[in-house]
């Protein structure tokens, strides 16, 4: 079964084994996902938004299936104010929300991701300024489309708009924020949809890079060469193959 993990920061993912242990997959995936190797103990992993405690069993018994997405994220020393509870602290709930908010692995975890803040308003006019600049290359604005379609529409729409240009450019920020919210937060299932929605999309511009660089012909307008000539008395259209059609062209330039 193929299994994807991501730390927010990158993703990977693995056709494993039902019996292959969570402990074994970390070791395999730590060097990809934080750049150096990284012992499973100081890992946590967490599914549908629910922390996997017991890493030693396999992928099977934690419910693991294929086509999932784990969220890994590398611990630090716990605090030593995590050990400590106030006296009047109610008795902790029975739900899974409850029981996520009372475990201190997950507190520290939630306390370890950072959200990336908001950039100063001068900051994002001068980066959405860059965009707009590029955006007069006709190459820069194809390769933009595949990254920030709102911008390219926009830039179409009304070239010598820059107001409206910088406004589309702060919503988009303002959305790829809340995304990080969402995704930072393990205890968020709309987070954990958004993670596996970015790896597969991801996974389909992957794909459609390739697909245009081994199959262009596919993906832009061919052009075909018909020729009007006369067989045995009989008058036809010749269509004339690429390889001929494209020494008609440079024959027709040279002359």
């Amino acid at each position: 079964m193929f299994v994807s993990l991501t730390n927010l920061v990158a993703e990977t993912g693995y056709d494993v084994p039902g019996d292959m242990t969570l402990n074994d997959l970390l070791a395999l995936c730590s060097a990809e996902l934080f750049g150096t190797e990284v012992p499973p103990s100081k890992m946590a992993t967490l599914k549908d938004g629910k922390l996997l405690a017991n890493p030693s069993q396999t992928l099977e018994a934690l419910g693991v299936q294929a086509g999932d997405v784990l969220l890994v994220r590398m611990l630090s020393a716990a605090p030593q104010t995590l050990q400590t509870s106030a006296p009047h602290q109610s008795q902790p709930s029975s739900s899974p929300s409850a029981s996520i908010a009372n475990n201190p692995r997950i507190t520290e975890l939630i306390k370890s991701i950072k959200v990336p803040p908001s950039k100063k308003p001068n900051l994002l006019r001068e980066n959405a300024r860059k965009i707009y600049q590029l955006m007069e290359n006709p190459a820069q604005r194809a390769h933009i489309y595949f990254k920030a379609k709102p911008l390219v529409d926009q830039y179409t729409k009304d070239p010598k708009d820059f107001e409206a240009f910088v406004r589309v450019y702060e919503h988009m920020i303002q959305q790829e924020i809340e995304k990080a919210r969402l995704m930072s937060d393990p205890a968020s299932v709309e987070g954990q949809r958004l993670i596996q929605e970015q790896i597969q999309l991801e996974n389909i511009n992957y794909s459609y890079a390739q697909a245009l660089e081994h199959t262009p012909e596919a993906y832009i307008p061919v052009h075909m060469l018909y020729i009007k000539m006369e067989i045995n008395g009989h008058p036809v259209k010749a269509f004339v193959d690429s390889g001929k059609f494209v020494m008609v062209i440079i024959f027709c330039l040279e002359t």
